[in-house]
Protein backbone atom coordinates (compact mmCIF):
# COMPACT_ATOMS: atom_id res chain seq x y z
CA UNK A 1 0.00 0.00 0.00
CA UNK A 2 2.51 2.41 0.81
CA UNK A 3 4.53 1.74 -2.73
CA UNK A 4 1.62 2.47 -4.98
CA UNK A 5 1.03 5.90 -2.20
CA UNK A 6 4.55 6.83 -3.24
CA UNK A 7 4.11 6.16 -6.58
CA UNK A 8 0.62 8.20 -6.57
CA UNK A 9 2.54 11.26 -4.92
CA UNK A 10 5.20 10.81 -7.26
CA UNK A 11 3.25 10.98 -10.36
CA UNK A 12 1.14 14.20 -9.22
CA UNK A 13 4.68 15.71 -8.08
CA UNK A 14 5.72 15.25 -11.35
CA UNK A 15 2.21 16.15 -13.65
CA UNK A 16 2.41 19.54 -11.64
CA UNK A 17 6.21 20.34 -12.46
CA UNK A 18 5.45 19.96 -16.06
CA UNK A 19 2.21 21.71 -16.24
CA UNK A 20 4.56 24.43 -14.02
CA UNK A 21 7.42 24.66 -16.74
CA UNK A 22 4.60 24.37 -19.68
CA UNK A 23 2.52 27.78 -18.21
CA UNK A 24 4.76 30.20 -17.62
CA UNK A 25 2.71 32.76 -18.88
CA UNK A 26 2.07 35.78 -16.33
CA UNK A 27 -1.58 35.97 -14.62
CA UNK A 28 -2.98 37.69 -12.19
CA UNK A 29 -5.70 36.46 -9.65
CA UNK A 30 -9.45 38.37 -9.20
CA UNK A 31 -11.21 38.16 -6.06
CA UNK A 32 -13.93 40.75 -5.92
CA UNK A 33 -12.16 43.68 -5.57
CA UNK A 34 -8.87 42.27 -4.34
CA UNK A 35 -6.16 41.43 -7.69
CA UNK A 36 -2.60 39.71 -6.47
CA UNK A 37 0.37 40.63 -8.50
CA UNK A 38 1.23 39.08 -11.65
CA UNK A 39 2.88 35.53 -11.48
CA UNK A 40 3.00 32.56 -13.87
CA UNK A 41 0.27 30.22 -14.00
CA UNK A 42 1.82 27.20 -12.59
CA UNK A 43 3.58 28.96 -9.77
CA UNK A 44 -0.17 30.20 -8.66
CA UNK A 45 -1.63 27.34 -9.46
CA UNK A 46 0.80 25.22 -7.47
CA UNK A 47 0.76 27.64 -4.41
CA UNK A 48 -3.03 27.01 -4.41
CA UNK A 49 -2.68 23.07 -4.33
CA UNK A 50 0.12 23.79 -1.41
CA UNK A 51 -2.61 25.92 0.69
CA UNK A 52 -5.41 23.37 -0.06
CA UNK A 53 -2.78 20.44 1.29
CA UNK A 54 -2.23 22.62 4.27
CA UNK A 55 -5.80 23.90 4.89
CA UNK A 56 -6.80 20.01 4.49
CA UNK A 57 -4.35 18.82 7.06
CA UNK A 58 -5.50 20.99 9.44
CA UNK A 59 -8.94 19.84 9.55
CA UNK A 60 -8.05 16.35 9.17
CA UNK A 61 -5.24 15.65 11.11
CA UNK A 62 -2.79 12.80 9.54
CA UNK A 63 -2.48 10.86 12.85
CA UNK A 64 -6.25 10.13 13.13
CA UNK A 65 -7.53 6.58 12.21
Amino acid sequence: MSGIRLLVVAAGLLAIAIFSVQNAAPAALTFFLWTSIQVPVGVLLTGLLAAGLLFSTLLFPLGRE
